[in-house]
């Protein structure tokens, strides 16, 4: 015996709404449904789809899975599973929908296609092109339908005009404006990616590029508080990967068209290319990104200890040394990567990051050494981080005075409950650390500029539970 299938209107009534939202996302719901918020409503009994203008118009669905009735809504609390006041909203217009006895009183989506479905070619489609002159995603999409062509072809010419239409709007886009205009884009972004998945690939490339420019151009004039059109960047970087390796285009031209935007962009558009599109531009298109690297490379003049590296030119080093830094470990250069980073030496920072380097494959003379210059250059302010990784080397060597020595340095030049943290920990590891503390506690007791807070928690005992070590450097992985 088969079991029952529940409709919508059994399922649902106002106290199952109020049990599934709670008071008060129940009383929001309420107020949306009385303002006749609820747009697009449709109803077969066993779905139920609407769109609720709120802050922006969330598109809610209830469905129907056994016995049970099921949920979803595109406002951040319906992502994260909650029947929301959207859902309340939407469920109170299906309670409304039913008569008294239960049955539909409304009609369904399903009598409109029953309906359009009886006219003639011609009338479908004057109906289609009226519709269309008051609904943008639709017009436009036509459109794109229609450019997409045959074969391999597509009408380029009409998808630019089109992507200029959705987004050199002429004029700001406001936070309370973006969703809208963030969906159109995404709406033609559809589009494109659907000449992908009909072998167009060569057009899409040439598509993504015309309309990454724009949406870069576009961010000037657009309050983006929600990053949804950082999202657009990256789904376009996505989609226009996805056509490069299955076109295979000329690799010397993507190659220096993926330099120049990356060297040139302040949106991280392409960034990382050289890893990322590896495959797509094969051995000959990495060897002339290579060659586009090394003669920007040696335009980039060196840092000295001291120099300042904020200057004017500081996002285009910033850039060239990124992609300089992603060759060598690309490479698995050691050598080539140390000479990159040495190229900036201007803060004891950067000697702890090539000492990292080393210490990654397994170069620990070498480590030490670019440690302790970075120590020797930076007397005064070597700061924290290469305090404690010469220290926890020297541990290793059986010098722990060495470190201990460092770790106090550290200390009084910067007294903090984490210094104070570091200096137990360092101390515990020779067995020390009642000394240590008596000593820190009297230089404290001592020291006026000490926040009373940090003395007081330091004479609590137990003492304070230590911190973790930092973790190593990204580029320990160069090693592998």
């Amino acid at each position: 015996m088969s079991k029952k299938q529940f409709t919508i209107y059994e399922l649902i009534d106002d106290d199952e709404i109020r049990a599934l939202a709670g008071t008060k996302y129940y009383e929001r719901g309420e107020d949306y449904y009385r303002r006749k918020t609820v747009k697009k409503f449709q109803c077969d009994g066993k779905v139920a789809k609407a769109t609720v203008s709120g802050t922006h118009p969330y598109i809610v669905k209830l469905w129907v899975e056994g016995n049970s009735l099921n949920h979803s809504c595109t406002c951040p609390l319906g992502d994260d599973g909650d029947f929301c006041k959207h859902c309340v909203a939407v469920s109170l217009a299906c309670v409304g929908s039913k008569s008294t006895d239960g049955s539909e009183k409304t009609l369904s989506m399903e009598d409109v296609r029953t309906y359009l479905l009886t006219l003639d070619k011609k009338e479908l489609v004057d109906k289609i092109i009226d519709a269309s002159n008051f609904n943008d995603r639709l017009y436009n999409g036509l459109f794109m339908e229609a450019a997409s062509g045959s074969g391999d072809k597509a009408d380029t010419s009409t998808f630019k005009r089109i992507i200029d239409d959705a987004i050199d709007t002429g004029e700001f886009i406001s936070w309370q404006e973006a969703y809208d205009y963030a969906q159109g884009i995404d709406n033609i972004i559809d589009s494109i990616e659907k000449l992908l998945k009909q072998s167009k690939a060569t057009v899409v490339v040439e598509l993504c590029e015309y309309a990454l420019k724009r949406v870069e151009r576009s961010l000037e004039h657009v309050d983006d508080s929600d990053g949804r059109m950082g999202d657009i960047l990256g789904r376009l970087q996505d989609i226009h990967l996805a056509a490069c390796r299955k076109t295979k285009p000329d690799s010397a031209a993507l190659a220096e068209r993926l330099f120049r935007w990356e060297i040139s962009t302040e949106l991280d558009t392409f960034s990382g290319a050289v890893k990322t599109y590896a495959d797509a531009l094969g051995e000959a298109g990495l060897a002339v990104y290579r060659e586009l690297a090394d003669a920007k490379w040696e335009t980039v003049p060196m840092l000295k200890p001291g120099q300042d590296r904020f200057g004017k030119d500081f996002c285009d080093r910033y850039r060239i040394t990124k992609i300089m830094e992603e060759l060598a470990i690309r490479a698995k250069d050691v050598e080539q990567l140390v000479a990159v980073k040495s190229k900036d030496l201007s803060s004891a920072r950067h000697f702890l990051d090539i000492a990292k380097i080393y210490a990654g494959s397994k170069q620990n003379e070498k480590a030490l050494q670019w440690a302790e210059m970075g120590l020797k250059t930076f007397p005064k302010a070597p700061g924290t981080e290469l305090r404690e990784y010469l220290a926890s080397i020297y541990h290793k060597m059986k010098r722990s005075d060495d470190a201990l020595k460092l770790i106090w340095q550290d200390f009084i030049d910067s007294p903090s409950l984490f210094s104070y943290q570091s200096l137990k920990e360092h101390a515990d590891k020779i067995k020390s650390w009642s000394s240590w503390r008596e000593k820190a506690l009297g230089f404290m007791r001592g020291c006026r500029c000490i926040n009373p807070k940090i003395f007081q928690a330091a004479q609590r005992k137990p003492d304070p539970i230590s911190f973790e070590p930092s973790q190593p450097s990204q580029f320990l992985s160069i090693a592998a």
